[in-house]
C-alpha cells in the first residue's frame, strides 16, 4: 500500500511517543579547549558527525558543518563554534526529538541526566525504527514523498571552498556534484573535513 504524507504521520504515532530511552547509544563528549585539529582526528576515527561539550549546567553540540566554517583548526576552540541545544532525558519521546534534530540540522542529541550526558540519540536509530514500522505494517513510501525537489548543486569546475560556503550558508550536509548538468558525484561535509585533517592524518 502506497501513502500520502498525511498518511504515514497517522501511521507513526507508536514510533512518536516512544520514549528515547530504548535509543539510547555512547556519545562522545569533548573538553571545551580541546583544539578543533584533534577533535578532526577523533570524528574521522569513530566515523561521527557530533560531539557534545558539557558547560556548566548546559550542553553545547558541534557537528562537522561548524567545523568546516573554522578558519584556524589548531588555534579555534569549540566553545566558539558549538551551540548550546536542548536536552532529552530518558523520557522524552521520540517526536520530540525528531522535532529538535528538523529544526536545529541535527544528526544526534544529548540524553542528559543530573547535569550530564548519559548518552545520545541519533536519526539513524529513529529512522531504523520508523522504517521497521512501515516494513512491519507493509506501508511502502516513495523517493518522491520526501526528496527535496531542485537540490542545490555544484558545477564540478567549481573550488571546495565555494562547496564549504554553500553548506555554510544553507546549513545542509551534502551537494550534488553536476557537469554540463548531469550528476557527476556528490560532496558532502565530511569529505571536507577530512582535506582539513591535520597532515598526519591524511
Amino acid at each position: 500500500m502506497r501513502l500520502t504524507i498525511n498518511r504515514i504521520y497517522d501511521h507513526l504515532n507508536t514510533v512518536r511517543n516512544m520514549p528515547v530511552e530504548g535509543l539510547m547509544e555512547p556519545s562522545i563528549i569533548i573538553s571545551k579547549d580541546e583544539p578543533l585539529s584533534k577533535i578532526i582526528s577523533t570524528l574521522i576515527e569513530t566515523d561521527s558527525y557530533d560531539v557534545f561539550i558539557e558547560l556548566s549546567g548546559k550542553v553545547a553540540a558541534l557537528n562537522i558543518r561548524d567545523i568546516i566554517g573554522a578558519k584556524d583548526i589548531k588555534a579555534t576552540r569549540p566553545s566558539l563554534v558549538g551551540k548550546i541545544i536542548p536536552e532529552l532525558n530518558r523520557k522524552s519521546v521520540v517526536g520530540e526529538a525528531a522535532r529538535i534534530m528538523s529544526h536545529y540540522r541535527m544528526r544526534t542529541l544529548p540524553v542528559v541526566q543530573n547535569g550530564q550526558v548519559e548518552g545520545q540519540v541519533s536519526a539513524r536509530r529513529i529512522v531504523d525504527l520508523i522504517n521497521k514500522q512501515l516494513v512491519g505494517n507493509k506501508l511502502k513510501i516513495n523517493a518522491s514523498n520526501i526528496m527535496t525537489g531542485d537540490p542545490l548543486v555544484i558545477d564540478s569546475h567549481k573550488t571546495v571552498s565555494a562547496a564549504m560556503s554553500i553548506m555554510k550558508r544553507r546549513r545542509i550536509d551534502h551537494l550534488p556534484v553536476v557537469d554540463n548538468g548531469l550528476l557527476v558525484g556528490i560532496i558532502t561535509s565530511s569529505d571536507i573535513m577530512k582535506v582539513m585533517s591535520p597532515t598526519e592524518r591524511i
